[in-house]
């Protein structure tokens, strides 16, 4: 089909076809524009090796898309990644009378740099998951990074770390929250000094709403534990 296309272009059209597995990339370049040939062999050549490197990343893409992380990770092709999907489901069967949510940590571009490479910031920010569990978290422009937590009362923490890859569109990260045996310790002695230092440091500029939800959780953890 797309070759038919490319016999519709005029004459004064030099087009090549480019098959790349179930790709097709057509090149058109006018026949108008003097192009000295050794300068078109050039382009071409350096086209092909473009396609054979975005082959390439793409075949690591899909063999860690199947690998993953635990089982659990996969990876969607992309230009750059853009957001983090997934699933939270909890071990424990019991009816808890907290939410359950995701702590993001983000790492943020800064005009600063030294020897070892950019100098970052790190902002905060909560993000609930739906009534199914299901959730979605974005990468701003400016993010490298994110730090992900997943909280839930009764349950052990899950964390993983996501960098923003080129030609990794997506990352799904789908977990099983375990039952935590001795959860008021970890809640005393893990949970809640990270969460009381994320509202009283000034540095992660954690949202007014996102504080007053933190309080609130936490107020509720103290009274059932």
């Amino acid at each position: 089909m797309l070759l038919n296309a490319a016999r519709k272009f005029p004459q004064q059209l030099v087009t090549q076809v480019i098959p790349i597995k179930n790709i097709w990339l057509l090149v058109v370049i006018e026949r108008s524009v003097p192009v000295p040939p050794p300068l078109l062999s050039a382009v071409f050549l350096l086209i092909m090796k473009l396609i054979k490197t975005f082959q390439r990343v793409c075949l690591i893409s899909l063999l860690l898309g199947a690998i993953g992380c635990s089982g659990k990770i996969n990876y969607h092709i992309g230009i750059v990644t853009h957001s983090v999907t997934g699933k939270i489901e909890r071990e424990s069967a019991a009816t808890y009378q907290s939410e359950t949510f995701i702590l993001v940590k983000e790492y943020v571009r800064t005009f600063m740099s030294t020897s070892d490479g950019d100098l970052h910031r790190i902002a905060a920010k909560i993000v609930k998951a739906d009534k199914k569990g299901n959730y979605n978290i974005s990468y701003d422009s400016d993010v490298s990074k994110l730090d992900l937590f997943y909280l839930s009362e009764g349950h052990l923490i899950d964390s993983e770390s996501f960098k923003k890859t080129l030609f990794i569109g997506s990352y799904e990260y789908n977990m099983r929250l375990k039952t935590d045996s001795d959860y008021r310790n970890s809640y005393y002695l893990v949970i809640k000094p990270m969460l009381v230092e994320l509202i009283t440091e000034p540095r992660y500029r954690l949202s007014i709403t996102d504080q007053i939800f933190l309080k609130n959780w936490m107020n509720q953890m103290d009274d059932l534990y």
